[in-house]
């Protein structure tokens, strides 16, 4: 009875120290960078330009909630149910078919297998997986959640992948013509993230309804409308000024 308690103490110590996961990703330039926090089935990513958070994301795979912020102009949008989207086979995403070409290459220290596909723009998009990633089989375990949500026909299908995605280089289309831009991971860590991160914020106003403050406060910020009759025959009168 004693060794069967021990083992079952054991397995629940082992659950109980799966940690989050969190990545940190650098777009095209060091002024803007993608950062994701993964806890269990809540996603949260934030687009951060030179340092601060300009949009974000919060998604729960369980409930289907799926939410926008906007923290400049304080809104909040309401997206469709991911579950239904889910569902919908017509609105999910077609992923990039990649090719392995063979090739190696070191990225961020690791080597990495490069491979070139084609997304349903018919643009061509290389990525960089390397199969050494510390821990990536229970990273890949978080990674694959973000595949349940409608983020890009550019991102690759993360299940199908057998290493860990360092390096995705992007077509877009520039002045002189198409030009990639690159997609680099920074970091990949699994840490424990607070479960206020996934709390959507109160002192934002709902794009799609009522603002959180009433009518009062929101004839306060509204534009009065002003009456102005003008007697051109007599340039003296000006009621309603």
């Amino acid at each position: 009875m004693k060794r069967i308690f021990v083992l079952f103490t054991l397995v629940f110590a082992v659950i109980a120290a799966h940690a989050d996961l969190v990545m940190e990703l650098n777009l095209g330039g060091p002024k803007l960078k993608f950062i994701v926090k993964i806890k269990e089935a809540n996603i949260r990513y934030d687009i951060v330009t030179d340092g601060y958070v300009s949009s974000s994301r919060i998604a729960d795979l369980k409930t289907g909630n799926d939410f926008n912020l906007d923290p400049m102009p304080k809104r909040i949008i309401k997206n469709p149910s991911i579950l239904s989207y889910q569902t919908n086979a017509a609105a999910k995403t077609t992923w990039p078919i990649f090719q392995d070409t063979g090739k190696t290459e070191m990225v961020g220290g690791y080597e990495a297998e490069i491979y070139n596909g084609t997304n349903s723009n018919g643009e061509i998009e290389t990525l960089w997986v390397a199969k050494n990633f510390p821990d990536f089989k229970n990273i890949k375990n978080d990674l694959v959640k973000l595949d349940k949500l409608d983020i890009g026909n550019w991102m690759p299908e993360l299940n199908s992948l057998s290493g860990m995605p360092l390096k995705l280089a992007l077509p877009v289309n520039g002045p002189n013509g198409m030009v990639a831009i690159p997609v680099t991971l920074l970091s990949a860590k699994e840490e424990s993230i607070d479960a206020s991160t996934y709390e959507t914020p109160t002192n934002l106003h709902n794009w799609y309804g009522p603002l959180p403050d009433g009518d009062f406060f929101r004839a306060m910020r509204e534009v009065a409308n002003y009456s102005v009759n003008l007697d051109l025959s007599n340039p003296t009168n000006y009621t309603g000024i």
